[in-house]
């Protein structure tokens, strides 16, 4: 599947080549067609996020090891860990294992960013496939839709010239966003866990940022 997506991505990338400016779809959103190839040098390290100050605050176990596929909702993702609510040993055992297991699951998600994905945007969906095989889709018209494995629900919606994907697993949220810059040759993608908790005091959740240059532009730097 994935290499149906780029030869699609391929034959849409050369149509943009033709103008340097983001193009927009008929509704006048962004359209993030094409293949976007991750650029390390501007992106989140994402292994001092997993392994900083906030995580060892919150008391978090050491980040697991995860691979390719395994069953992630989305599949995408790329290292953070914020702590869980229930760290601090108040509460039902049940509803801390319970919130533990959907801590786990929104990390999972968010674990391993694609070094290289084709996307082909097709109001109001989005069709994403990364190098190693991974698939999802999003719907910018705000339906909820449940993941692959039913364990959390999905909706995106447009804000402003931003695609907002927010993840529900219970009270947890993973949000992200997807912005091309106005020149078009990149592709600005943040993600964060927002968790509810009397251990976080109101400092805000760690934000990881990701840019990806679009292919054909003369400057993609991840292989």
């Amino acid at each position: 599947m994935y290499r149906s997506l780029v030869m699609l991505g391929v034959c849409l990338v050369v149509a943009v080549k033709s103008s340097p400016a983001a193009q927009r779809t008929s509704e006048g959103h962004p359209d993030l067609t094409g293949e976007w190839v991750l650029n390390r040098d501007l992106s989140t390290d994402a292994r001092q996020m997993g392994e900083g100050r906030q995580g060892r605050e919150a008391g978090g176990a050491p980040e697991g090891h995860g691979g390719p596929g395994g069953g992630r909702p989305g599949g995408f993702g790329g290292g953070m860990r914020v702590g869980l609510p229930g760290d601090s040993g108040r509460g039902a055992a049940g509803d801390e294992s319970k919130m533990r297991e959907q801590m786990e699951a929104a990390q999972r998600l968010i674990r391993e960013a694609p070094t290289s994905m084709v996307l082909i945007y097709n109001e109001p969906k989005l069709a994403m496939a990364a190098a190693d095989g991974r698939t999802r889709t999003l719907y910018a018209d705000k339906r909820k839709v449940k993941t692959a494995n039913g364990n959390a629900e999905l909706e995106a919606r447009w804000d402003d010239d931003k695609l907002v994907a927010e993840t529900k697993f219970g009270s947890i949220r993973v949000v992200e966003t997807y912005a091309v810059a106005e020149t078009g040759d990149q592709l600005v993608v943040t993600v964060r866990i927002d968790a509810p908790g009397p251990g976080r005091g109101g400092r805000p959740s760690p934000e990881l940022r990701r840019v990806y240059d679009r292919v054909g532009s003369g400057d993609e730097r991840a292989k």
